[in-house]
């Protein structure tokens, strides 16, 4: 699955998976289920995501890792919007409860 999104007025594909995680896991030693004691690890799901993003559209991969945690200051909401469609169902519709991360994996 690819989302997009916009950064600095330029859109850029995003796809989270395998190579995000890992990267994840290598950088801070988490999982995605660690994110939420480390927020720092999202830099890595956002750099590595586009990045992965660009490879399977062809796109020009024209950012810079140091950059990233700037990024996120303008893109915060939004990549947490395309980090749940990727990993959480947004409610379960027969109970209207979040759904349990953990089956969606």
């Amino acid at each position: 699955m690819l989302k997009e999104i916009t950064i600095k007025g330029k859109i850029y594909p995003i796809k989270l998976g395998f190579n995000a995680e890992k990267h994840l896991q290598m950088e801070y030693g988490i999982t995605i289920y660690g994110l939420a004691d480390n927020v720092a690890g999202f830099e890595p799901m956002l750099y590595y995501g586009i990045e992965s993003g660009c490879r399977e559209t062809g796109q020009e991969f024209d950012l810079k890792r140091e950059d990233i945690p700037y990024i996120l200051d303008d893109v915060e909401k939004e990549f947490a919007g395309i980090f749940k469609a990727f990993y959480f169902k947004s409610i379960d519709a027969s109970s209207g409860e979040e759904a349990d991360p953990k089956k969606n994996l």
